[in-house]
């Protein structure tokens, strides 16, 4: 008997987008790789910083990533700081930034 598939989007041939849900807070994909919700931008600061604040402290270990929900990386963690229960957290960019991140859901891509 051979195993159920479920269809997956044509333009979405890694299946990430359902990790992507609000639900989702931490989904290890088929190539072994964690994502987890670090939080939504709040300010953009070009070409410097931007800033995401966070729900809940963000534990981070090893190589990690800032990624958007098309799986593109954003940055790299820079600082960490505010309260601890709902930090906000800044990152320094990797692509050119403007106002439009604003309000966009952002993720931390572990290896």
């Amino acid at each position: 008997m051979g195993r159920a598939v479920s269809p997956r989007d044509p333009r979405d041939p890694k299946g990430y987008q359902g990790l992507m849900s609000k639900n989702v807070q931490q989904k290890k994909t088929d190539r072994g790789v964690f994502l987890r919700k670090l939080g939504q931008v709040l300010h953009v600061f070009p070409p410097n910083d931007i800033i995401v604040k966070s729900n809940s402290k963000p534990k981070i270990s090893g190589h990690v990533k800032v990624i958007n929900k098309e799986m593109c990386e954003i940055g790299r963690i820079k600082e960490i700081f505010g309260p601890v229960n709902a930090p906000y957290i800044s990152i320094r960019p990797k692509i050119k930034v403007d106002a439009s991140l604003i309000g966009e859901p952002v993720y931390l891509w572990e290896k």
